[in-house]
This record gives C-alpha cells, structure tokens and sequence, in this order.
C-alpha cells in the first residue's frame, strides 16, 4: 500500500510542476479501466508483469529520475525528481522481491515467464518523446538511452540472472 500512496504522491507533484509551468491548474482525466482485469492471474502471468512493470519498469524510472534530477536547474524540481528515484528504487525492491519468491515457489513455468519477459523488454525500450523547457531536469534523447542501456545490462540483467538463474 505504500507504493500506492508514493504513486499518488508522484503525481501529485508532478501535476504541481506542470501547473506551475503551465501557468494554470492541470491534472489528471478519465482512466480507462475497461480491459483491466481481463489479464491471466496465474503466478506465471503475474510475475512476469511483475518483472515488466515492477523490476524493470521501476528499476528504470529511478535511474531517469536521478539522472534528471542532477540535470535540473530548479531546486524544487531536483527536489520532487530525487524524491521520485528514492520511491521508485523502493519500488523495484519490492518487484524482485516477489519475483524472487515467485521463483521459488512456481518452479519452471514462472522461471520461463521472467525470462520471457526480459527478452521481450530488452527489444522494446525505446525513448518517450520530449518536450521540455531548458533546465527542467529533461536530459537529451543520448543520454536517456544511454541510461535505459546501462540499467538493463547493469542492473536488470544481472538481478533476473540472480532471481531466476541461468
């Protein structure tokens, strides 16, 4: 439930600095929620989300947050973005924890679905599109992917290997 309550928070900031730069209110619209619970709950499908959402996607979204936040001008926007990478570290913890349990406890099947999903995301990381004003904690396209390369082979690969062997 923390890791809820930190998301919310995230956003929260992050809609503060937008209206602050925007010059007017700004938050979130309508959440589409009609495919969502239309996934497989199996252990397997559910680690491997785990592994997309939680080990990776996390372990990702910190490494930008503390690249951004050494490159912003703005104290209070270094502020929010080192705020975020601490929260989103904790995050990823939380997601190879249960991976690691998940391993443990669906043998094969869910082994199969972490490494599966590695492979999947390795092949599909690619830079979001940026809009950003000078100082605002955005790094160039070069530097996010050198971030995204250097977490997936630094970080990722080595803790999947750690998780589900090789």
């Amino acid at each position: 439930m923390h890791a809820l309550a930190d998301e919310i928070e995230h956003a929260r900031l992050c809609y503060g600095l937008a209206s602050a730069y925007a010059g007017r209110p700004l938050g979130p619209g309508p959440l589409a929620i009609d495919r969502a619970l239309v996934d497989p709950v199996d252990l397997a499908s559910v680690t491997a989300r785990a592994v997309r959402e939680g080990c990776i996607g996390e372990t990702l979204a910190a490494l930008h947050a503390g690249v951004r936040a050494q490159a912003a001008v703005d104290p209070v926007v270094r502020a929010v973005l080192e705020r975020i990478a601490e929260d989103e570290s904790r995050h990823a913890e939380l997601a190879w924890r249960f991976v690691r349990w998940a391993v443990a406890h669906g043998g094969e099947v869910v082994r199969a679905s972490v490494w599966a999903e590695l492979g999947h995301a390795s092949a599909v990381h690619t830079a979001a599109e940026r809009v950003a004003l000078p100082g605002d904690g955005w790094v160039d396209d070069d530097v996010r992917g050198e971030v995204e390369l250097t977490g997936m082979r630094g970080i990722v690969r080595p803790l999947v290997r750690a998780v589900a062997g090789v």
